[in-house]
């Protein structure tokens, strides 16, 4: 089926309760033995959308906050070499459990996995369960999943990081938290590509999702120049991306 659909051959084993598909760009773990869209369609999205203004290169460090299963985990890996570093932060245990699974499965050994959510105190916070995990989000009441939180300021001080080559945050309206989390760091940031929710919030959610103007104020005032997406006949959830890149004084 894949060979039919990709046009690629692949070997696909079973591991430990789950399957390992390896495709020529990356190793991915599934429940079932089929996976749409490839890895190099996944890679080639980030291209355009998440590297619309920088692409991480050698050395670099990436934190990425909202690392889902790992779409572009094995991606940030090759960019930065042996010499850089990438930071994944996901909070959903069970999703948390895939980016594992794809982190072993491609022995990045340039990764650090962190299981807990970004936001404006350490503590704990309360996660949406319902549908996708592409879904899960921040909750302000609820029964939703307790989880870990913490801030990126804690995670700098914890890795003694000097510098945020790029920083990435997809994490379903919770950017305003997340960044408030960063006002001791984010000085050390030097792009950042930052999926905002405000589209979320046009269609019934919360307005508490509706997060880009504070974003691109609260980039703009720590010395960034701050874009939007520039193809802008995209989708609705693609036009709410921000980029930025550290202002040149």
């Amino acid at each position: 089926m894949i060979r039919h659909v990709h046009g690629e051959t692949v070997s696909v084993r079973y591991a430990d309760r789950f399957w390992i598909i390896d495709w020529p760009t990356a190793s991915v773990p599934v429940a079932e033995p089929w996976h749409s869209p490839t890895p190099m369609d996944e890679e080639a999205l980030a291209y355009d959308l998440f590297f619309q203004e920088y692409t991480p290169a050698g050395g670099d460090v990436v934190i990425d906050v909202g690392a889902g299963i790992g779409t572009e985990l094995v991606l940030f890996s090759r960019l930065v070499g042996q010499e850089g570093h990438v930071y994944a932060i996901e909070p959903d245990p069970e999703t948390f459990a895939w980016l594992e699974r794809r982190r072993d499965a491609n022995a990045l050994t340039n990764v650090t996995l962190i299981e807990a959510a970004a936001s404006d105190a350490q503590g704990e916070l309360l996660l949406s369960t319902e549908g996708a995990y592409e879904a899960h989000h921040v909750e302000t009441t609820g029964t939703g999943l307790r989880v870990k939180a913490i801030t990126l300021d804690g995670l700098v001080e914890e890795h003694g990081l000097t510098r945020v080559d790029f920083l990435k945050m997809n994490i379903e309206g919770a950017e305003r938290m997340a960044l408030e989390g960063m006002r001791n760091s984010i000085g050390l940031v030097r792009n950042a590509t930052i999926a905002c929710h405000d589209f979320l919030a046009d269609t019934g959610g919360d307005d508490w999702m509706r997060t880009k103007d504070f974003v691109h104020r609260f980039l703009q005032r720590h010395g960034f120049d701050v874009v939007g997406r520039r193809a802008a006949d995209g989708p609705a959830w693609e036009r709410d991306y921000v980029f930025a890149r550290r202002r040149r004084d």
